[in-house]
């Protein structure tokens, strides 16, 4: 083979390389439907849970969601002037329940270990999107998480959740980027905007 060929054969394979890892990005991408649906179509244990809310509650809407990993149900609701959405599994056992918050809400030294990462790591971010989230660490729908999350209780299952639009290296990318609260870094990965329609709540 004489140069000219030799250098054919790299930008062949070069390209076939960028186009593979692309794919495999666009794969790894969290990419989330959401429908709303009836409470006959809703876990009839996460609907017990939900009539243990205050009765200031705003109308619930009910939602299924699915993704590249799982598929689960999710109740959204305004109470106190606050956002919230609580997630269930697809048996109606509660995963989480999270509140849509500013940055300001974040306690200042939480929020400066939030911001040392992030600008350490991207040459630019900006916050789409930021979730206060209270874990459920049992087996069961446990009362106590809703409470703790209605009265914004300080407590060790704690995480922020956020979507967050990054630049590194002249690209520009959208994040779901999970820190512990403490502001430790803990989760990360893209997530398709196009199927995020919801990210705005």
């Amino acid at each position: 083979l004489n140069a000219q060929h030799l250098t054919k054969i790299k930008i062949t394979y070069t390209l076939i390389l960028a186009i593979l890892f692309h794919c495999s990005l666009f794969s790894q991408a969290k990419n989330e439907v959401e429908i709303r649906v009836t409470a006959a179509q809703f876990p009839d244990i996460a609907l017990t849970y939900l009539k243990g809310l205050p009765e200031n509650t705003k109308p619930i809407k009910l939602f299924k969601e699915t993704n590249n990993e799982k598929s689960s149900f999710e109740a959204k609701f305004k109470l106190r002037k606050k956002h919230y959405s609580i997630e269930f599994n697809k048996e109606g056992i509660l995963e989480d329940i999270e509140i849509y918050i500013k940055k300001r809400h974040i306690n200042k030294q939480t929020f400066h270990k939030i911001d040392s990462y992030l600008t350490k790591n991207y040459s630019k971010y900006r916050f789409i999107k930021i979730q206060k989230q209270y874990r459920n660490t049992t087996n069961t729908n446990t009362f106590s998480v809703l409470n703790e999350a209605i009265k914004n209780t300080d407590v060790s299952n704690i995480f922020y959740e956020t979507i967050t639009e990054i630049t590194i290296e002249g690209k520009r990318e959208i994040l779901e980027i999970t820190f512990t609260k403490d502001g430790v870094f803990s989760t990360s990965q893209p997530v398709n905007l196009e199927s995020y329609e919801h990210v705005l709540y």
